[in-house]
């Protein structure tokens, strides 16, 4: 007889953080957030930490375009990757963010440690959970309301390559996840984030969790590589093994009618204007979504 499935893995609850003033403050709020002119943009990308071969990477030099590419993208929900204690502290510090966002990471960076995962929200947000997965993974969700729909959003950094087993990894780690979403009664989940697998790759568990891919539903046809070494010389400089694949992605499940993917593009390609070699934001392009709100 085949053994049961283990429970789901429960979430670790905590606050959003808002700035006061004078400083990053917990803050929690039940209030409907107000949807601009009936859409959503989410917005998923990995920053590139500097852990590792720091002059290579040119995180500082990169901080400055990466603020500018955000904040130009004008989303709703912001999903970055590979984010460090230091990294929240310099978003921290960013004007446009002070004034208008909330960020899942208060100034003790306690989740991103040595690094993980950072939500930015415009809207108000009524809680924030993390989820362990299988070699040290983590999941991190915003809970929020949009115009009435509730909405959970999570950003995931599964594992990759280097490991000689990562698609097995990679399948359990979207098992333990999946088998953690529920969506709030008439609500929406939205998954998003580093995937670390191409369209060759097609994990089961994924198959029947009725999460929808938003590249191919808008842009079939379209390869959509959100990592092209090819274009892209802080990917290259990783190795000659790497190749280009669709490994950032935004995914939607919903059980009502209320939203509407609209359309889907890579931001980031472009290289920094004046840097000297030539460099890209982040070796990862960002992957740009708007969701319509029927009725919002």
């Amino acid at each position: 007889m085949k053994a049961p499935p283990p429970p789901p893995r429960p979430w670790s609850e905590g606050p959003a953080y808002a700035w006061t003033g004078d400083g990053w403050g917990a803050s929690a709020s039940l209030a409907p957030g107000a949807a601009r002119s009936g859409r959503l943009r989410i917005l998923t990308f990995n920053l590139l930490f500097d852990l590792y071969d720091a002059p290579r990477v040119r995180l500082g030099e990169r901080l400055p375009a990466i603020s500018a590419l955000l904040q130009a993208a004008d989303a709703d929900l912001i999903a970055l990757q590979e984010v460090t204690p230091g990294v929240v502290e310099a978003i921290g510090a960013w004007p446009w963010v002070r004034a208008a966002y909330r960020m899942s990471e208060g100034p003790e960076a306690l989740g991103v440690r040595p690094y993980g995962q950072l939500w930015l929200s415009r809207l108000p947000v009524e809680r924030v959970a993390r989820l362990s997965l299988p070699r040290s993974k983590a999941a991190t969700a915003v809970r929020v309301n949009v115009g009435g729909v509730p909405l959970q959003a999570i950003s995931v950094h599964l594992s990759s390559d280097l490991h000689a087993d990562g698609p097995r990894i990679r399948q359990e780690q979207l098992r333990v996840l999946l088998r953690s979403v529920r969506e709030p009664f008439g609500g929406v989940s939205i998954l998003a984030g580093d995937f670390n697998f191409g369209d060759e790759e097609s994990p089961e568990a994924l198959h029947s969790s009725g999460f929808v891919d938003l590249w191919p539903t808008l842009r079939p046809g379209e390869a959509g590589l959100s990592f092209d070494p090819s274009r892209n010389p802080l990917a290259a400089g990783i190795g000659p093994h790497v190749t280009a694949r669709r490994l950032d992605r935004v995914m939607l499940r919903a059980s009502s009618g209320r939203v509407r993917p609209r359309s889907a593009a890579l931001v980031g390609e472009g290289m920094i204007p004046g840097a000297d070699p030539p460099i890209q934001p982040s070796d990862h392009f960002g992957l740009l979504v708007e969701l319509g709100l029927v009725g919002a």
